[in-house]
């Protein structure tokens, strides 16, 4: 962040600045660039502390500059950001400061998707109720999962479920006759492309061959994943 700059090698090896806080391409200052990650449309997203004072919490954002130089303010009041974007092009904003991690909207509303407060807990359930410690990268996967260095903690966490909105996995319980059944998972138009577990309970069903269960997977959202099981007798299954 000294130079104030955001510099690109190209394949060839050699490196120019492609936008400064001074020059040609300007971006609006005092702002030091921490981070950068590229879009599939050639849009630079860079993640920016404030450069006149020592790092504080809510005093940093995310810009984006288009192939063409033109700079918007993405997302502000984040105190260390580190960015990612998924597939689809959508935002993640990691806050070291308020250690927590968001997903940024259309609109540049922030949507928590994990984090609360300082510490270390939550391993197994909702990400948006896990404690995080200075979240300082994430990444997401070609799974559309999402991986956070949890500096404090000295971890990588990781968030899954239906878009990563950090919430947990949904649940469906409904009673069943004696049979054998084919459960279909299909994402909803629009959704994260990703692979996803599912699996069924069958309380009585733990007698040899009461149960045999098929993981699902959903690859887009044209291909749905699938769970066959069993079921030896009447019962509630979820």
């Amino acid at each position: 962040p000294y130079n104030l700059s955001v510099r690109k090698v190209d394949s060839s090896g050699t490196i120019t600045t492609f936008a400064t806080f001074g020059g040609s391409q300007q971006l609006p200052g005092p702002r030091a660039p921490i981070g950068v990650t590229l879009d599939g449309a050639g849009n630079l997203y860079v993640a920016w502390q404030n450069a006149a004072i020592a790092p504080q919490p809510g005093q940093g954002g995310v810009l984006q500059v288009t192939p063409g130089g033109v700079v918007t303010n993405v997302v502000g009041g984040i105190g260390r950001p580190a960015i990612a974007l998924d597939s689809s092009g959508t935002l993640y904003v990691a806050d070291a400061y308020s250690t927590q991690v968001y997903r940024v909207t259309p609109t540049g509303a922030t949507v928590t998707v994990a984090g609360t407060t300082y510490g270390y807990a939550g391993d197994g359930g909702p990400a948006i109720a896990a404690q995080l410690a200075s979240p300082e990268g994430i990444f997401v996967d070609y799974n559309g999962f999402l991986l956070i260095a949890d500096l404090g903690n000295n971890r990588i966490r990781r968030v899954t479920g239906p878009g990563c909105t950090g919430a947990a996995e949904p649940v469906v319980t409904v009673p069943l006759q004696a049979g054998f059944y084919i459960a279909e998972v299909t994402n909803a138009p629009g959704s994260r492309n990703g692979y996803w577990g599912m699996t069924a309970s069958v309380p009585q069903g733990s007698i040899p061959g009461g149960i045999n269960l098929g993981g699902a997977i959903l690859g887009n959202d044209n291909f749905p994943g699938y769970a066959a099981f069993t079921v030896p007798q009447s019962q509630t299954v979820t």
